[in-house]
């Protein structure tokens, strides 16, 4: 439930974990028991026009303070900052506000970043300049903040050669999941060249328009959002190692894999704003592969397109 802290949802809608409210007697088990959880209003025209505080226990005082609200995602995520800064001296390369990225001023810097910050498990860079790793980061990072779920699930960062400019990746080996983000080297390598190439085929209409090589990995996000969603409609942690869950992560990870998420969400969207059934290819060249790509075109979209916009407003809900 601390992923759910801060999540709002209409009066009629389920949270993103099943249930109505906290306690939910409709709800598993497991989602019931020992639920310490609070549901506030979030009234319009209210909560709007003064700021939101939280009041919190100082652990170095023992006493309660008011601080600005912030999800336990959030403050988890400012706790790795504080903790990354702690950790770097004298050198410390984090800025501890929530909404500001700092780039790097070495390579090692900017590999503890992804790690201690973006919670990467593993990196590994090797072939790319600095300003290219600090670009990963930066996505990374913006991401993060839009879309709060996903941090912690790019298990690994790797740099090869590829075909593909960049790939989020789901490896499932007896029972156990990992994740990583591939990076292309020879792309990555000429960062200059490769915001040019990525302005070519937005300029064709190949690509969905992007924010250069950040955009190109916020493609790769939807695709990220895309599984995680497939595992929490499961209701089963793709990370878990228990082997109860084995059968439900064998199954949600086959659904990932037809893109069943990804389908029924272009298809939500395209009936929300009355388009025709075929208005996903419109998205951009690529996004007429398939709706897996064509959601993932979606949330990388900085076009405005009516049909990107609402899969994403879509994506804001779960």
């Amino acid at each position: 439930h601390r992923v759910v802290d801060g999540e709002t949802v209409d009066q009629d809608k389920k949270f993103s974990n099943g249930l109505r409210y906290p306690g939910d007697p409709a709800g598993p088990g497991r989602e019931v028991y020992n639920c310490r959880c609070t549901m506030i209003g979030a009234l319009k025209g209210v909560r709007e026009a003064e700021a939101t505080m939280r009041r919190v226990r100082n652990p170095e005082t023992g006493e309660y303070e008011l601080i600005e609200d912030m999800s336990y995602t959030e403050w988890e995520k400012w706790k790795k900052h504080a903790q990354s800064v702690e950790n770097s001296g004298e050198d410390g390369i984090i800025n501890i506000e929530r909404n500001i990225f700092s780039s790097a001023r070495t390579k090692k810097e900017a590999e503890e970043y992804a790690k201690k910050v973006l919670g990467v498990s593993k990196i590994q860079t090797t072939g790319i300049p600095l300003e290219s790793v600090n670009k990963i980061n930066e996505a990374l990072h913006d991401v993060y903040m839009e879309y709060p779920q996903l941090n912690g699930v790019i298990q690994q960062i790797k740099v090869v050669n590829s075909q593909h400019t960049a790939a989020f990746g789901v490896r499932y080996n007896g029972g156990k999941i990992s994740t990583y983000l591939e990076i292309d080297r020879t792309a990555f390598s000429r960062l200059k060249e490769l915001e040019k190439d990525i302005s070519d085929q937005v300029s064709k209409g190949f690509w969905s328009k992007k924010e250069g090589a950040k955009g190109v990995i916020w493609h790769e996000i939807g695709h990220t959002l895309e599984f995680v969603q497939t595992f929490r409609d499961a209701q089963v942690n793709p990370f878990s190692t228990s082997p109860n869950d084995t059968l439900a992560k064998y199954m949600a990870f086959k659904a990932y894999g037809k893109g069943d998420i990804a389908t029924t969400t272009v298809n939500t969207a395209i009936a929300n704003i009355g388009a025709k059934q075929d208005a996903w290819e419109s998205i951009s060249g690529y996004a007429a592969t398939d709706k897996a790509e064509a959601f993932a075109e979606a949330i990388s979209d900085a076009s405005g397109n009516r049909l990107s916009e609402e899969i994403k407003k879509i994506v804001k809900g779960w």
